[in-house]
């Protein structure tokens, strides 16, 4: 059972293996048969469109060569001299039998700008309140009805192509005409005379219940088809004629962007599903273009996708059943091919496997695996090594059982070798076990050093850090002298400079007094003249007494200036009363500023004692700060020396430590050394009895 289960995994992976081939291929088949069915689809919708487009242009190149007619006409009779507004409706009626197409014709004038006499023609037949021409001639039921237009200046068909002077091609208008409504769509053309001036405009109108006829008329198969005005009006729907006149956006808001492409006369198609039925549709937008204008029309032709895709679904169930078919038929091929090449071979091997398992490795000339020996495939190489793994094990059965005799000899040999070394390693023990005992004490000595060793270091640190506080004070104190220094050679700058100041004083002092002197002899020399003013205003008095009257006015300046003479004399006293002050003063200071010059003098005699105490402090603190270097120095030697020695001691307590460790570790070694040679014994005991077992299990082999 298990190899037919190998068979059926070998079946099953060549053909998962075709099977996935066959799927790509299905899928690139069948994209490929879609892409085709859609583009065919596409091909032969936009075609068909095309032909709608044609007839449709065809019709409105057919009214609009009317309208031009109509307005050659209309010309030609404004610019004839015999001016009839009849002749008017007769090519108005001219036209409409002409063109079938047509369901109204209408001309409009400008304000006597056809003859000039609007006036005579106010409110009659043809005419409106203005008295200008603009008559209407439709289709009716008996022929052709007449009207007259009312306030057409103000629609679109009109002041656009008032505005523009050129060709209009009207969205789509309901009108009620004679009593009944039409929904129709004007082509419009100005009438411009020979001199260039807009006159009037000339229209037709088509009825777009041709449009509906027409599409109503086409076979579209299982599709249908529409017709958009560039706002997303419908003009005709195959299927829907209620739809007319509604605009596609009112059916769904999503559809606004097909207005943009319709409006710019775009040729496209799209995927969604139909308004009508809800089902999967394809849909072909052609343009329908106008000659002269920038409109654009759209016919859309829709298909459904069931039944475009139908011959794609045929092919695809046609695919499906060959490759299914094609897979079942490999795997019945392929079941009889391995039964025979793979799985059969395989169980007669097994046979010999299993013989070999239970130690038979007697290769049987008629066994059935011995025809494979001839094969050139992996199956006649098992077979080939399964005869040589035989001879193999054959060699290899004789080889052990001679080596299994020599073994349980040799380990007699070792046991007593073991016994002997056992003896040996206990001996060698004890002995690392005295030198582990010493090594153990001077690792202790050693690391008592290195303690002693650390403290004496940790002093000399202590040391260290205190000659570096000694000679920062040394360094702070230096400063301090330099400051001192500076400021005691700015004192005596200072005080040189207060001596020249106070000797300058002295002079001015000096000066002044002399000055006082002089002012008191000047004060005296005006008293002098004061007395003798006086004594002449006292006889010029004398004198103007003895003029009399004639002397009066003498005697009043007499007495003034005796009176001047006498303010003199008081000033001049006051001046010597403030000369004497200022030179007793002045006298003060004179020998204030001797006793200063006095003191000035020893304050700088101390002054320059004062400095060479400090040129002395100086000179002490320099050698002290030598000293302090010298210190410095010496500690960081002993601090290197001592680094040295602990780190000496230490490597010295390591290397105890470690040949203590290693002594140890030699004794443990030796002795477990021992036991492993009293295991080896053992073993080789054990060992011998194995040798023994091992000749009696090689013996079962057959050979």
């Amino acid at each position: 059972m298990k190899f037919k289960k190998l068979g059926v995994r070998l079946n099953l992976l060549i053909v998962s293996v075709m099977f996935f081939p066959l799927i790509i291929m299905f899928i690139l088949v069948s994209v490929g048969v879609y892409s085709s069915q859609v583009s065919n689809a596409k091909l032969l919708a936009a075609n068909e469109g095309k032909v709608i487009a044609a007839e449709i242009n065809e019709l409105y190149i057919k009214c609009l060569q009317s309208a031009k007619d109509l307005e050659t006409r209309i010309n030609g009779i404004v610019s004839s001299s015999s001016k009839n507004r009849e002749d008017i409706i007769k090519i108005l009626e001219e036209t409409m039998k002409a063109n079938d197409s047509i369901f109204g014709v209408r001309v409009c004038f400008e304000p006597n700008s056809f003859d000039g006499r609007d006036m005579e023609f106010v409110n009659k037949k043809y005419h409106d309140e203005t008295g200008r021409l603009n008559p209407y001639i439709s289709r009716g039921e008996n022929g052709f009805d007449i009207s007259v237009l009312v306030d057409y200046d103000k629609e679109e068909w009109y002041s656009d192509t008032k505005k523009t002077r050129k060709q209009t091609f009207m969205e789509p208008l309901t009108y009620e005409v004679n009593g009944k409504k039409y929904t129709l769509i004007t082509q419009a053309l100005p009438i411009i005379d020979s001199s260039g001036n807009f006159i009037g405009i000339v229209a037709v109108d088509i009825d777009i219940a041709i449009l509906q006829k027409l599409i109503e008329s086409i076979d579209f198969g299982s599709g249908y088809s529409t017709i958009f005005s560039p706002k997303g009006v419908f003009l005709a729907h195959s299927t829907k004629a209620d739809l007319v006149m509604t605009n596609v956006v009112d059916l769904d808001a999503a559809n606004n962007y097909l207005i943009d492409r319709i409006a710019k006369g775009e040729e496209f198609d799209i995927v969604d599903n139909s308004a009508v039925t809800g089902e999967k549709t394809l849909k072909i937008f052609v343009p329908i273009s106008f000659e002269g204008t920038n409109t654009n029309w759209s016919i859309c032709i829709i298909t459904y996708h069931k039944y475009f895709l139908a011959t794609f679904y045929t092919l695809l169930k046609m695919f499906a059943f060959v490759a299914v078919f094609i897979l079942v038929l490999t795997l019945v091929v392929l079941s009889i091919v391995i039964k025979k090449t793979v799985t059969k071979p395989i169980f007669s091997i097994v046979e010999v496997l299993k013989r070999q398992a239970a130690l038979d490795f007697s290769f049987y000339e008629k066994s059935e695996a011995v025809k494979y020996c001839s094969r050139h495939d992996e199956i006649g190489i098992i077979v080939n090594a399964l005869k040589t793994m035989e001879d193999s094990v054959k060699d290899f059965v004789a080889n052990t059982s001679k080596w299994a005799q020599q073994i349980a000899a040799s380990m007699e040999e070792l046991t007593v070798t073991a016994q002997q070394a056992a003896l040996s390693s206990d001996e060698v023990a004890r002995t690392i076990q005295e030198i582990a005992r010493g090594a153990s004490e001077q690792a202790k000595d050693t690391e008592v050093a290195s303690i002693n060793i650390e403290e004496l270091g940790s002093i000399l640190e202590q040391d260290v850090d205190l000659i570096k506080e000694l000679n920062d004070a040394a360094l702070t104190i230096d400063e301090r002298k330099e400051k001192g220094l500076s400021i005691l050679k700015e004192l005596v700058e200072k005080n040189n400079m207060n001596n020249n100041a106070a000797k300058i004083v002295f002079k001015i002092i000096i000066s002044n007094n002399e000055s006082a002197d002089k002012i008191e002899n000047a004060s005296q020399m005006i008293k002098s003249i004061a007395e003798q003013t006086n004594m002449l205003a006292l006889n010029a008095a004398i004198e103007s007494a003895r003029a009399g009257e004639a002397g009066k006015g003498f005697a009043v300046v007499a007495d003034e200036i005796r009176k001047l003479a006498e303010q003199s004399n008081l000033f001049t006293s006051e001046i010597e009363l403030i000369i004497n002050e200022l030179k007793l003063k002045s006298q003060d200071a004179v020998d204030t500023m001797k006793n200063l010059k006095g003191l000035g003098d020893s304050q700088a005699e101390c002054v320059k004692n004062t400095e060479a105490e400090f040129a002395l402090i100086a000179n002490s603190i320099d050698s002290v700060k030598n000293i302090v270097e010298k210190l410095n120095s010496f500690a960081e030697l002993m601090t290197d020396n001592k680094n040295k020695i602990i780190e000496l001691t230490q490597n010295l307590s390591a290397i105890s430590e470690e040949n203590a460790a290693g002594t140890q570790e030699a004794s443990a070694s030796m002795e477990e050394q021992a036991a492993t040679i009293g295991e080896i014994s053992n073993s080789g005991q054990e060992l011998a009895i194995v040798a023994k077992e091992l000749h009696k299990q090689i013996m079962k082999f057959r050979v």
